[in-house]
């Protein structure tokens, strides 16, 4: 152990060190936590400071996706009613992460129905009342900011949903944000999926 102690320090102190210089903390840890999920084709990239003061169409550019519906986003929900879901089951879901494209309407009755079909499907729609989480919410679970939300290292463990629609995309590679504003994470669809055990449904209004 005292060996192996040894050659850690010295890879921190040597070539792996100065590979990370620049690199933050945030950054540093998403594509740990990506990685160790064996999500290996995750990428980040930086973009402008005023990325989201662009149209879609540019950020498409910015980022080299293939098109508009391969730029994603991660939201917080929270069933506002989970009181009541608890009688169909104690351990139902009061916050999830929901990976929607930018192109897409999210639907918040199809997130609590998807919640419903995990607490056995005999819920009403009254008790699986899901809303948006307010942004200080949103960043004391997720640990990221506005913009820059990624269910990758939160700071509480939730459910992840990603819609059936982003399963579609060719390639099936999706850009989402990376945990700062600036910074975005590119993953293979499967890979995340697996890696992330999220569940793929229809929440979305098309």
């Amino acid at each position: 152990l005292e060996e192996l102690d040894a050659r850690v320090r010295a890879l921190e102190e040597g070539p792996f060190k100065k590979a990370l210089e620049g690199v933050t903390d945030v950054e540093a840890r998403v594509v740990r936590c990506a990685k160790e999920a064996g999500v290996t084709g995750a990428v980040q990239k930086r973009v402008r400071p005023d990325y989201y003061d662009f149209p879609l169409e540019d950020r498409q550019k910015f980022l080299a996706a293939p098109s508009k519906d391969h730029l994603c986003k991660t939201i917080i929900m929270e069933n506002k009613n989970h009181d009541k879901a608890m009688k169909n089951n104690k351990d139902s879901a009061k916050y999830v992460a929901v990976i929607v494209q930018y192109t897409k309407r999210l639907s918040a009755e199809k997130v609590g129905a998807v919640i419903n079909g995990w607490d056995g499907g005999k819920g009403t729609k009254k008790q699986y009342h899901m809303r948006l989480t307010d942004d200080d919410t949103s960043l004391a679970l997720s640990g990221y900011g506005h913009n820059a939300v990624v269910p990758v290292g939160m700071v509480e463990s939730m459910p992840i949903i990603i819609s059936h629609r982003i399963a579609e995309l060719s390639p099936q590679y999706f850009w989402m944000g990376g945990g700062e504003v600036d910074l975005k994470l590119g993953c293979p669809f499967q890979q995340f999926v697996q890696g992330f055990n999220a569940h793929v449904a229809d929440v979305t209004d098309d």
